[in-house]
């Protein structure tokens, strides 16, 4: 039996299987919305020269990190891995607008909801003076603040308020 380290990238998270043995696996996951940062490290002159190294995945909740050893062309795979991260959290967007376009305003909040939620944790997740991987999204503050305003409650226009405050001190940085 070959070792083998095998990562699978999901449309929600991404599965390392590390194989050490006929019945000796190892398979630890993280979700898009739970990465922190994506390392590369490549150690001495074989890895710089022939571009092969690892790859560290660091969790918001810092329980682990998972490392991917042996891969060839790790910096691609890093920018693979934060593109990949920063489209899935976007793909809520795309929800409450395909909502929104065929006039379900109701669906279109839930959505805006889901997104807002997903804001406050990603961002959350971080002390102010900290280093964070994913940045304020302006335009979909903005958009949620359209949604809000359209569901036309005492609570709708209060959360359109707010997604409209945060998306101008965004925008004014």
């Amino acid at each position: 039996m070959n070792h083998a380290n095998v990562l699978v990238v999901t449309s929600d998270r991404v599965v390392d299987i590390h194989r050490l043995g006929w019945f000796d696996e190892i398979i630890s996951s993280v979700s898009y919305l739970d990465i922190k940062d994506v390392a590369v490290r490549k150690t001495g002159i074989a890895q710089s020269l022939f571009n092969f190294g690892g790859i560290a995945i660091a969790t918001k909740s810092q329980q682990f990190v998972l490392e991917i050893l042996n891969i060839s062309n790790p910096s691609k795979h890093q920018l693979l891995l934060s593109d990949i991260s920063q489209q899935y959290r976007k793909a809520q967007i795309y929800r409450a607008l395909n909502y929104a376009g065929m006039g379900n305003i109701e669906a279109a909040l839930v959505e805006a909801r889901k997104v807002d939620q997903k804001l406050n944790y990603i961002n959350g997740q971080y002390a102010p003076n900290e280093k964070n991987a994913y940045k304020e999204d302006a335009f979909a503050r903005l958009l949620m603040g359209v949604f809000y305003e359209a569901g036309g409650t005492r609570s709708d226009l209060n959360d359109a308020f707010i997604s409209d405050r945060l998306a101008t001190g965004i925008y004014d940085k």
